[in-house]
């Protein structure tokens, strides 16, 4: 039969190498990005606010802000706040939940009057979560994907 020994243990070093110092933390920045994706209105920190619905550009001759057409009684489209949209939103995808319903729509355009927890729905897509009749839903949650 073979037989294995254990291997000698390392010898004691005289000079051990000295704990790691304990650096401080980075300074907090006091005006994080407003970019919602990374931050306020991601899904680890949804942000809660009001839904609207608008009238989605259809035609080419005046496209959304996203350089886009869409159909808005059969698409799931919405519109960013315009202090938080950025360009790289455009075709970025945004969950809704409301009263136990969880919807995902697509970002083609820019909110010029929504503040910056609320988002304007494409008719269809407000449907998902509530009758055109009420206008306008608070106390949403949404975020950017």
């Amino acid at each position: 039969p073979t037989t294995t020994s254990a291997p000698n243990p390392p010898p004691n070093n005289p000079n051990p190498p000295s704990p790691p110092s304990n650096p401080s933390p980075p300074p907090s920045n006091p005006n994080p990005p407003s970019s919602g994706h990374q931050g306020a209105c991601s899904k680890g920190s949804p942000c809660k606010g009001d839904i609207t619905f608008y009238d989605t550009a259809t035609s080419a001759s005046a496209p959304s802000s996203c350089g886009t057409t869409n159909d808005g009684h059969s698409e799931n489209v919405l519109a960013l706040p315009h202090g938080i949209m950025t360009d790289g939103d455009c075709g970025k995808t945004v969950t809704v939940k409301y009263g136990g319903t969880t919807t995902t729509g697509t970002v083609v355009d820019k909110c010029m009057g929504c503040d910056n927890s609320s988002i304007d729905l494409s008719r269809h897509f407000f449907e998902d979560l509530g009758a055109l009749a009420e206008g306008r839903i608070s106390g949403v949650e949404w975020w950017i994907n």
